[in-house]
């Protein structure tokens, strides 16, 4: 069977969408990862025993401080360490 150039182009083009379709990170999952941080800084509060003020305070700091931006970049750097150790393949999704 033979296919013009303009098939094989069409072809290509396709094929690159769909690869790049596929390769685009998914917006559900950083929703899915801020919930997961979100429910660690209850678990936390909770587990300091925070009262209100405090809880508050802790709160206004994270979002006024850098400690949770270098947080975030530690735990990428962490996680981009051990997904090279594993040859660049994560462990299957479990959500």
């Amino acid at each position: 069977m033979k296919i013009t150039k303009r098939q094989l182009r069409k072809i290509i083009k396709e094929e690159k969408a769909r690869l790049l379709r596929e390769q685009a990170p998914n917006p559900d999952d950083a929703m899915h990862a801020a919930n997961a941080v979100g429910g660690t800084l209850f678990d936390t509060l909770e587990e300091l025993g925070a009262d209100a003020q405090s809880a508050r305070e802790i709160h206004h700091l994270l979002k006024t401080t850098a400690w949770l931006d270098d947080a975030l970049d530690k735990t990428l750097d962490s996680y981009l360490k051990k997904l090279n150790m594993m040859g660049g393949n994560p462990k299957p999704r479990s959500v």
